[in-house]
């Protein structure tokens, strides 16, 4: 096979040799000028792609995963052991109930409305120093008011009825008492009120109201533990209706030990765990997760010290989770908080199995800090076992440089701790995201969703991410001299036939068109055109008068003479090892050497006889093009 390719490069050799030179080949004006379009390309100055998997900081369970995993058959405590390996499962003693206490507001809320619903409700108001004033009812089905004192009384809280009139006002505190702190029931009246989402009902414990010291409100919920878990938001409840209930055991399981190893203080955000109250329960499905709470009373999970485990948990993971020593959110090492495999993370029911960040090239030179003026290239150089980018090397005009994906100086904001991997392009980096249906995606809040990135390129293609010649493929693309072999692939590493090379040549220089084919091997086809136009202008010929061989591949000696020929170059005595300097193409792999088209392949050699790639290609070009100019 290899002696047949050498063959026809002998051949194809042969006929570029007799190929009509220019007549004065010393100046860019005596060999063909650049198509307009080509000439007028400026250099590019690309978004920047990341293409990852997940959703959140990707240590511990991966909700979506577990889902999988249970629709698979298997039970919570199989999904358990294997997000949090060498824990094991306890239940709470009865004998010592808990309970949590719910911020739902911690300051800068100035009123919020106070519904009764489902029957009336009592006020009760306590001055400071405990003095407790008489139980005032609100009637079913009205809504009431609760503000704050403002600027001109920060410490001042109101109590408001339907008509706006003042039901009582002071520095203390107004609750509303729905069940006992300690027995876990449904109340026969629920109170909708303020909730960082918009309101909710809450149906156990006491809701209280007090003022934040600043003229506004300060809102918690008081609940046994057993309720409070009744109330979270934090997987969709359907998932039991559908093989996922051991996955909303699994998530009962470890939002107990999380709020027990937090003191029982909590909020309602995903910045600790959703917690939506009574409106979990009456949605659709709400019962599935009852159950859940109900089939795993009292159980969470401790260390092999036999204290509560950190069950750290996010949406999902990119095929594996991280260790929490390399998270950007942890960044301690916890021996049950290890990388494992997820493949689960990545079943086709999660949205975020797959997702793309662009962000300008502006913002990402911004983020690295690096001083370069465009970003043309990006390497990822190391990664955690999790996935996500520890290092990376970043080409501009001015050189290439290594960024580390923790903190660096040209932050502008960051989340959790700082210097752990993945940090800056996590928490850094203003993006417009993608899921993996390509919808936008906006509850990252213009983030990439994960540290865990794949890739880092250019669009539009996604294989030629961190290519060396991205980007001048680019550029090629824009200048509608290299077009993809798909909307989204390159294929860079693919050979370049005589074909594409007329074509490459063709789109690249203003050639003048011709249509006459004289070779019975081009019948038709997309570069039947560029075939007789490059044949006619003498830049090459076919085999014989017959035969142009379109699909036998290029070699780099070849390429030298195709781009000589048409920039109209003088032939140069070569200076690389392996270039006689008798050779058929020795002057022009010297012509285009001379003008900073190639640099050769490696030390001082220029591996003459090597087939010409699509990547290298469109760099060629890039450097002929600006060689031009």
């Amino acid at each position: 096979m290899t002696r047949r390719t050498r063959l026809a490069s002998s051949v194809l050799a042969l006929a570029l040799a007799v190929t009509l030179l220019p007549a004065s080949a010393g100046s860019a004006q005596s060999g063909t000028p650049l198509r307009p379009s080509v000439r007028d390309q400026p250099d590019p100055n690309p978004g920047v792609v990341l293409r990852g998997r997940g959703w959140g900081h990707s240590v511990g369970m991966s909700q979506y995963g577990a889902y999988a995993m249970s629709r698979e058959g298997r039970t919570h405590s199989q999904i358990l052991q294997h997000y949090y390996p060498g824990t094991a499962q306890r239940t709470w003693s009865t004998d010592s109930p808990q309970r949590v206490t719910v911020q739902l507001a911690t300051g800068g809320v100035t009123s919020t409305p106070a519904e009764a619903v489902g029957g009336a409700i009592t006020w009760r108001y306590v001055e400071p120093n405990g003095t407790a004033h008489d139980p005032v009812t609100q009637p079913a089905g009205t809504s009431w008011t609760v503000r704050g004192g403002g600027t001109d009384n920060v410490n001042r809280v109101e109590l408001r009825d339907a008509a706006n009139d003042l039901v009582h006002g002071g520095n203390g505190t107004f609750h509303v008492s729905l069940t006992s702190m300690d027995e876990v029931r449904t109340a026969g009246a629920r109170l909708r009120t303020y909730h960082p989402f918009g309101t909710r009902q809450y149906a156990y414990g006491r809701v209280e109201y007090r003022s934040d010291g600043e003229g506004k409100l300060g809102v918690t919920n008081r609940l046994p533990l057993e309720s409070y878990l009744r109330g979270l938001g934090e997987v969709p409840s359907s998932w039991g209706a559908s093989g996922g209930q051991q996955a909303l055991e699994a998530q009962v399981i470890i939002a107990r030990g999380y709020v027990l190893g937090r003191n029982r203080v909590t909020c309602a955000t995903a910045a600790c765990q959703v917690f939506v109250g009574f409106d979990k329960e009456i949605e659709a499905t709400g019962q599935r997760w009852v159950d859940a709470v109900a089939a795993t009373s009292g159980r969470y999970l401790v260390d092999g010290n036999g204290n509560i485990a950190n069950t750290y948990y996010s949406s999902s993971h990119g095929g594996r989770t991280e260790a929490s020593q390399d998270s950007w959110a942890y960044g301690t090492a916890v021996p049950y908080l290890v990388s494992v495999d997820d493949p689960w993370s990545l079943d086709a029911v999660n949205p975020m199995r797959s997702w793309t960040a662009v962000a300008s090239n502006a913002e990402f030179r911004r983020v690295t800090g690096l001083g370069l003026s465009r970003i043309q290239r990006v390497e990822i150089m190391s990664r955690t076992a999790g996935g996500s980018p520890r290092v990376l090397r970043v080409t501009g005009p001015e050189g290439t440089k290594e960024f580390s994906t923790t903190a660096s100086a040209a932050q502008s904001r960051k989340c959790n701790r700082n210097g752990y991997a993945g940090n800056s392009l996590r928490c850094d980096l203003a993006t417009t995201v993608r899921n993996a249906a390509g919808d936008p995606f906006a509850g990252a809040g213009g983030r990439p969703p994960s540290s865990q990135i794949r890739s880092i390129g250019f669009a539009p293609f996604i294989d030629d991410d961190g290519n060396t010649h991205e980007y001048s493929i680019v550029w090629a693309n824009a200048a509608g001299i290299a077009q993809g072999k798909t909307a989204t692939t390159f294929a860079p590493r693919e050979r370049v036939t005589r074909a594409q090379m007329a074509s490459f040549i063709y789109r690249t220089f203003d050639i003048p068109k011709r249509t006459d084919n004289t070779f019975d091997d081009v019948n038709g086809g997309t570069h039947a055109e560029a075939i007789s136009s490059v044949s006619a202008a003498g830049i090459a010929k076919g085999y014989s008068a017959r035969r142009f061989g379109p699909d036998d591949p290029v070699t780099r000696e070849q390429m030298a003479s195709f781009i000589a020929r048409a920039m109209g170059l003088d032939p140069v005595r070569p200076t690389f090892d392996d270039v006689p300097p008798n050779g058929t193409h020795a002057g022009n792999v010297g012509a285009i050497a001379e003008r900073g088209i190639t640099a050769g392949c490696r030390g001082n050699s220029y591996c003459p006889g090597d087939p010409v790639l699509r990547d290298q290609m469109a760099s060629f070009l890039y450097r002929a093009a600006r060689s031009l100019r």
